[in-house]
């Protein structure tokens, strides 16, 4: 039994080492000579950044960024090199679409995914030390008035704007 593709490309995007490296992945495509449009897809997840390296597609497939529900094409059939980059933040999709005939059509694409470096400046750190530290959430409408808050999810019904603060304070 043969594993389709995309779910391999997902596989290798669950599995990855998260160790904040670019990695280089390549997609294949060669779906069945069913005379239907066929995609092959791979999710590229929220603070990564995929940029398409090369790719080579027959006649029938195009190469395909999918942002918010949208199509955008970034390349033509039969390419193998791209002359300016192309790059989409997570959530994304890279897809493969073929419009299938009596012979399977084929695409092929490599691109680079470099997750978003880790902000070291919107991070709290409390050193070694015998002081203690109180560190709570807060939620403000006017960055003025600030109001204890609690994690979970927000928004859905808002009425205004919402913005989050962690406070920290030395407690002996």
């Amino acid at each position: 039994m043969k594993t389709p593709i995309h779910l391999l490309a997902l596989a290798a995007v669950l599995l990855a080492p998260a160790n904040g490296l670019a990695e280089v992945v390549t997609l294949t495509h060669s779906p069945p000579a069913s005379g239907n449009t066929t995609n092959t897809d791979y999710p590229v997840p929220d603070g990564v950044t995929a940029e398409i390296m090369s790719f080579v597609l027959d006649a029938r497939s195009y190469l395909f960024f999918v942002k918010n529900g949208i199509e955008f094409q970034t390349a033509p059939a039969s390419g193998d090199a791209i002359s300016t980059s192309k790059a989409i933040a997570g959530p994304a999709t890279i897809r493969i679409k073929s419009y299938s005939t009596a012979t399977p059509p084929a695409g092929m694409v490599t691109f680079r995914l470099t997750p978003e470096a880790f902000p070291p400046d919107k991070t709290i750190i409390i050193a070694p030390s015998t002081n203690q530290f109180n560190i709570a959430l807060e939620c403000s409408t006017n960055l003025v008035n600030w109001a204890s808050a609690t994690n979970g999810a927000y928004g859905g019904s808002l009425t205004e704007a919402k913005f989050f603060r962690i406070k920290v304070e030395k407690t002996n």
